[in-house]
């Protein structure tokens, strides 16, 4: 929790940090990391709503969390103009068919209520979309790829933290492994925003360097 926390913290930080272009990306990121702490102290019941099962609140925070990133990358992906839509498309379809697999192998439970396995469903393809824009920016800018690996990294854990939930394979220390996994995939996430600043200034050097160039043929 100390962890999220502090991510959420950084997450913050960026907002305040930035000018344009890229504030308006570090808000929604921000932002979405504060209701991915919201949805942690939810599924800890440290913050609960009677009569409400703390695993469908958390999936709610969580689901407004990977809104907001969505949000976020298709700004960036205006900002960066990596915006192929047949690249898009083929990203997202390719995350969501493997998030939606991975439900309905690893998760999905007789056992459990229906209410909690639709529930996982609709989560699973929330953050499976957020995944497919994420890796559809690696495909268009490669110095994005550690954002994609911050998203993988949370479908990863929630898929594990379901089996465990739904299907009780529980093994040794693997809270630990969830907890790992999300935060440095949170981490990863949060500050995508210094990785966008980079493809940035490469796509602003060959530009100068083209002045340079016109400015020394003029002067000769």
């Amino acid at each position: 929790m100390v962890c999220t926390f502090i991510v959420a913290v950084c997450g913050g930080l960026w907002w305040l940090a930035l000018s344009r272009p890229l504030k308006g990306y570090a808000a929604l990121i921000g932002t979405g990391m504060l209701f991915g702490f919201l949805g942690d102290l939810a599924m800890g019941h440290v913050v609960i709503i009677p009569g409400l099962d703390p695993m469908i609140l958390g999936m709610v925070w969580f689901g407004l969390c990977h809104t907001l990133y969505i949000s976020g990358y298709v700004r960036l992906g205006r900002i960066l103009d990596a915006r192929r839509p047949s690249l898009q498309v083929a990203a997202v379809f390719l995350v969501v068919a493997l998030g939606l697999l991975s439900w309905w192998l690893l998760v999905q439970s007789p056992d459990t209520s229906a209410a909690r396995n639709y529930g996982a469903l609709i989560y699973a393809t929330f953050i499976s979309i957020m995944g497919g824009f994420a890796l559809s920016l690696t495909l268009h800018r490669p110095r994005m790829t550690p954002l994609f690996v911050g998203a993988a990294l949370l479908l990863a854990s929630d898929i594990l933290l379901g089996n465990f939930a739904f299907r009780h394979n529980r093994r040794p220390l693997c809270d630990d492994v969830v907890w790992v996994m999300y935060n440095i995939g949170q981490g990863l996430i949060v500050f995508s925003s210094g990785y966008a600043i980079r493809v940035l200034q490469d796509s602003e050097t060959p530009s100068e360097t083209s002045e340079g160039a016109g400015a020394g043929t003029g002067d000769a």
